[in-house]
């Protein structure tokens, strides 16, 4: 939903190519940002999706440096900050 809109209305966005949960969610320069979590297979991953809502359209962007189960993400500007996992050894 586009709040500034003269008559705001939801709209249903393209379905992810992605099945996670235990990710972090959110938006940092126009874009929405879906990383880390955990795979339907049980495995921790690395993967951010990014959508556009220009293009209507979902694309990848490079992995998070670690694994990332529950983590949290916000915005900085136009940066995306995101937690990581740091296991024990």
């Amino acid at each position: 939903m586009d709040p500034g809109a003269e008559a705001p209305k939801w709209e249903e966005i393209p379905a992810s190519p992605f099945r996670r949960r235990a990710l972090a969610v959110a938006a940092a320069a126009g874009k929405l940002y879906a990383a880390g979590g955990m795979t339907p297979e049980g495995e921790i991953s690395r993967r951010v999706d990014v959508y556009d809502p220009r293009a209507r359209a979902w694309s990848a962007a490079p992995e998070l440096p670690g694994p990332a189960f529950g983590p949290a993400a916000c915005a900085l500007r136009d940066s995306l900050l995101v937690s990581s996992a740091d296991p024990l050894k």
